[in-house]
């Protein structure tokens, strides 16, 4: 069967997300992600900035966006 898609797989994903934590948490540097899966970028950032047409149209803390049912409804697909 051949997929619609050509990103990673759900293990290589949760691979290079461990990385990335393992990267930030060892040296202390600051990682800029931009990610499709909101949710699971969200849980591993400290800061995040939402797009709308080109414009930063929210900045704040990811724990925050993430656990906001209305923003996180508008622009993280959240049901």
């Amino acid at each position: 069967m051949i997929r619609g898609d050509a990103g990673l797989s759900p293990v290589m994903m949760d691979e290079v997300f461990d990385e990335i934590v393992r990267i930030r948490d060892r040296t202390g540097m600051t990682i800029l992600m931009v990610e499709q899966n909101a949710a699971q970028a969200l849980a591993v950032s400290e800061r995040a900035y939402v797009l709308s047409l080109g414009r930063v149209a929210i900045e704040q803390r990811a724990s925050e966006l993430i656990d906001n049912p209305e923003l996180a409804g508008l622009y993280l697909g959240a049901q």
